[in-house]
């Protein structure tokens, strides 16, 4: 059996992200080793011990556990998602989250790399300009995580996080929420994951903010903004880039007060075509925006053609099932039915 080491920051959202590569990988029959290793020692171990092929890294948390020589010895394949690094210290997360050049050094040692980022390419010749050789991969929806039971509305709006501070969007439109007596369900990101799919798919509008300085310069989606769509939620998010990916099957305002307008607009709206307009929504996520689809990217970035194919075929074959399964739990939400199905996840 092949093996990946998978070695994840320490914050709910790289654990989110892992969880999504890791499911398509055992999905495809791969063994998933996801760990934080604190040597390079016990690197080798895993290394030597399981018989690694691929490995899953990032820069401040693995680039200085990796015995390149080792890797480079057994020709394995190292995924790294890169931080910004350029010569006018430009930091989007904050100025802990840059790269050093130890870890560039470290990163041009390695025979068998691929370099990957999810801040849009417009910005790499000021934020990234550093790294050779980038390749652009957005965040993904975990397609085996995205089946709710019941898609009959019970909430007016969602607000699944944890820090509402943290965005300049979320205070005053929570607050107009509020003041509307808007019936509101909230969920820290710290909680139990399975339960987004059931929050998302529950609820008439799915508020998704992000930080200033991502909107600010345009620099990225949040892993949220592809998970909403999967779920079969409505979503209405305070960065336009979100377009580029979705669509018109996506609500984007560039001002708070059109935020809360169209916040205001779509829930006290008709919702006569809901259902239709979150199926076409679910196919586009469902056929484009999963872990498969970034996968497959990467394993043709390794030049893994066969990993590649199977990859692509499997990721087409649940998406459609995915779509199929939606449909008729739609169907029966529209009836005003739960939907009596044994099936909870993909196969």
């Amino acid at each position: 059996m092949k093996t990946v080491l998978y070695i994840v920051k320490p914050d709910f959202v790289s654990s989110v992200i892992a969880k999504g590569y890791s499911d398509v990988l055992s999905h495809l029959g791969w063994k998933v080793l996801i760990c934080n290793p604190p040597t390079k020692f016990h690197v080798e171990q895993l290394i030597n011990n399981h018989n690694v092929e691929l490995i899953f890294t990032s820069c401040k948390y693995g680039i200085n556990q990796l015995p390149i020589k080792l890797i480079n010895q057994k020709n394995i394949g190292v995924i790294i998602e890169v931080l910004p690094s350029n010569d006018y210290d430009l930091n989007i997360e904050g100025k802990y989250e840059v790269a050093n050049l130890f870890e560039i050094e470290c990163i041009e040692k390695i025979n068998r790399s691929f370099l990957h980022t999810n801040i849009t390419e417009e910005l790499w010749p000021d934020y990234m300009q550093h790294w050779c050789q980038l390749n652009h991969i957005p965040y993904a929806g975990n397609i085996f995580e995205a089946l709710s039971e019941d898609y009959r509305p019970q909430y007016d709006v969602c607000f699944v996080d944890d820090l509402p501070n943290e965005y300049e969007y979320a205070i005053p439109v929570l607050d107009r929420v509020e003041f509307l007596k808007f019936s509101t369900h909230t969920y820290g990101l710290s909680s139990d994951q399975s339960k987004f799919k059931n929050i998302y798919a529950k609820s008439v509008l799915c508020l998704n903010f992000h930080t200033k300085k991502q909107v600010k310069i345009q620099a990225c989606i949040n892993e949220k903004s592809f998970m909403i769509q999967l779920c079969g939620g409505i979503q209405l998010t305070d960065m336009p880039l979100a377009s580029r990916y979705f669509g018109d099957h996506i609500t984007t305002s560039k001002t708070i007060t059109e935020f809360i307008h169209s916040m205001e607009n779509i829930i006290s709206g008709s919702h006569s075509h809901r259902f239709d307009n979150i199926l076409r929504s679910v196919e586009n996520a469902s056929l484009n925006h999963t872990y498969f689809n970034r996968l497959s990217q990467i394993f043709d970035g390794l030049f893994m053609s066969n990993e590649s194919s199977d990859c692509t075929r499997e990721g087409f074959r649940l998406a459609n099932f995915h779509i199929w399964e939606m449909e008729a739990r739609l169907d029966n939400a529209r009836k005003g039915k739960k939907h009596e199905s044994f099936i909870t996840q993909l196969v």
